[in-house]
């Protein structure tokens, strides 16, 4: 029994043992979990970090006039393309960047801010073209902005025109690999030209001054731009297919913050820097206030639309306004849609109207050459000899004076001459009366009246003696009287032969 009752309190110290490491382990691997958790949560920030989360610009704001002689590697650092001859130095208060000529391939060299710059910034930097060895050749020199791949970029740059001492300044936006120029100005060689990149909240602003002169805007965009963070860089590079030799060199950096308040329209201000985008800081008065700086004239900051160019003929319009010269709005018979018609004779649709005088009579005067068949007219005097002035379908047009109920002009032939006399061999009680079933009259032919034989026994024919109607509904009187005629005409044979 003894040693029964102490196996018992064996089995229980371990079961106490086996609670305890359960918890212990259940402890260590919840938190080992937090740790991995931690870590890959560090990894990550690194990594974004790393991909181009940038400083912002109150991080980063400095000035650098490079006037010791000495790049600020805490700030900066150069870079050129391997085994060029290309250097980058700092000297006389300048960047110098010289690029030599004998190589077959692109070419670059500059300086780049150490830390990647993202939000809203000002970027400010003198640009000068020292000396090129091929003013014909293509080089670029200014100031970038793009990420770490260069899909999308901000750029402002000088680049060759292919004529001595002459070059372009362009504004360009890189977005999803496209390039679009912006904008772009033309310079001489000996020019000091200071050019600015602004970028604040959904708009992007490219802006240069020449000499001591004030800051002119050269572009802006507010729909695709990039807005991600991206590289500072002062650079220079020449091209294909000469390569050239280029001396360029930069001065006076300055990365800025943007006002964090900027003004509104006629707002009250110092510099253009002071304004809200879109606008620029411009004298009225005895005081400068913010305007628009597409129109600065305008001192309520709406620039009037362009007018438009008058509608021409069948243009749809609104009013008569809406029309060039003398036309009018009007509707034109296709439904109710208004377009601009010919005042004189708005009736006409495709603004042609028959010539006539400049009297000012209400009556149009006749065309200088009568009007033919079917057109258009006021009175019988406008038209052709033969034609008169009627109505058609509720339109007055010159019709034929013979069968003005006719719309072509085509009335069915006439006779020549009166309806010839009666054989005298015929009963002079029997005579024949024409009266044509149409809605005009005109005398028959006398092709269409029957062909009588004159006889001397014409008994038969005056007993069927009739007043024939010449109908062209019927025409069975005249085949009786035919049949007659043949009657008469074979018995006479006959009697000649017997």
């Amino acid at each position: 029994m003894k040693l029964k009752k102490k196996k018992l309190k064996l089995n229980k110290q371990w079961k106490y043992f086996a609670i305890l490491s359960s918890a212990f382990v259940l402890f260590f691997s919840f938190t080992m979990t937090l740790l991995v958790l931690q870590i890959k949560k560090s990894q990550q920030l690194v990594s974004i970090k790393q991909a181009g989360d940038g400083n912002s610009c109150e991080d980063l704001a400095f000035a650098d006039n490079f006037n010791d002689n000495n790049l600020d590697a805490g700030r900066w650092s150069s870079f050129v393309a391997t085994g060029s001859g290309s250097t980058v130095s700092e000297e006389n208060g300048l960047i110098r960047v010289n690029i030599p000529n004998g190589r077959s391939e692109y070419t670059n060299g500059g300086i780049k801010i150490l830390e990647d710059l993202s939000g809203n910034f000002e970027i400010t930097t003198n640009v000068i073209i020292e000396q090129v060895s091929n003013p014909q050749a293509s080089f670029a020199s200014g100031l970038f902005f793009h990420d770490s791949d260069l899909r999308n970029a901000l750029e402002l740059k000088i680049i060759s025109t292919n004529t001595e001492g002459k070059y372009d300044l362009i504004a360009v936006n890189r977005f999803n690999h496209q390039n679009e120029t912006i904008a772009g100005i033309s310079l001489t060689g000996t020019d000091l030209v200071r050019i600015k990149i602004k970028r604040r909240g959904d708009k992007v602003e490219w802006y240069y001054k020449i000499g001591d002169g004030d800051f002119i805007s050269l572009g802006q965009v507010t729909n695709e731009f990039y807005r991600g963070a991206g590289l500072v860089i002062l650079s220079t590079k020449n091209y294909g297919p000469d390569f050239p030799a280029i001396t360029s060199s930069f001065d006076n950096f300055s990365l800025s913050c943007p006002t964090l308040n900027p003004l509104a329209c006629l707002g009250r201000c110092e510099t253009y820097d002071d304004c809200n985008i879109g606008l620029t800081c411009t004298k009225t008065g005895d005081v400068n206030r913010c305007l628009n700086y597409d129109c600065p004239e305008e001192n309520d900051c709406s620039c009037p639309e362009p007018s438009p160019s008058p509608l021409v003929c069948l243009d749809r319009c609104e009013s008569d306004d809406d029309c060039e010269g003398d036309l009018i709005c009007k509707e034109a018979g296709d439904g109710d849609i208004k377009r601009c018609l010919k005042y004189e004779c708005p009736e006409e649709n495709d603004c042609s109207c028959p010539e006539a005088s400049s009297s000012p009579s209400p009556s149009p005067s006749p065309s200088s050459s009568p009007l033919s068949c079917l057109n258009k007219c006021e009175t019988n005097d406008d038209c052709d000899e033969g034609l008169i002035c009627g109505e058609i379908e509720g339109v007055k047009r010159c019709i034929k004076y013979e069968c003005p109920e006719e719309n072509d002009c085509s009335c069915p032939e006439a006779s020549p001459s009166p309806m010839p006399s009666p054989s005298p061999s015929l009963n002079p009680t029997a005579s024949v009366y024409l009266d044509y079933d149409f809605p005009f009259s005109a005398s028959p032919s006398s092709s269409e009246l029957p062909l009588l034989s004159p006889s001397p026994d014409t008994d038969d024919l005056k007993e069927d003696s009739c007043a024939v109607t010449f109908s062209i509904k019927g025409i069975g009187c005249i085949g009786k009287l035919i049949k007659k005629s043949l009657s008469l005409f074979i018995g006479k044979i006959l009697n000649i032969f017997n």
